[in-house]
């Protein structure tokens, strides 16, 4: 093992999987549960699909609760200023 510039060491390069060629397959992971998946799916099943749809629409929803208040701090921040 060398040492870098840093004066931390070098670990050694792992073996490669004779098993795969010594390279990783092409894929991707569920954006909900990390499984790996092919590179031309999104989810591993239709649970994460629904489960994914729901986080999203509650975090549109979220957000549109955010800019409402917003919106109303400064109505009335502006009302109260003319009064």
């Amino acid at each position: 093992m060398e040492k870098e510039k840093s004066g931390l060491k070098m670990h050694p390069k792992p073996p490669k999987n004779p098993s795969r060629g010594g390279k990783l397959l092409q894929h991707r992971h569920c954006q909900i549960c990390s499984k790996a998946i092919p590179m031309s799916e999104e989810f591993c099943s239709e649970k994460c699909k629904v489960e994914f749809e729901a986080m999203v629409k509650k975090r549109k929803n979220y957000i549109y609760l955010i800019y409402g208040t917003m919106i109303l701090i400064i109505a009335v921040m502006f009302l109260s200023y003319l009064i």
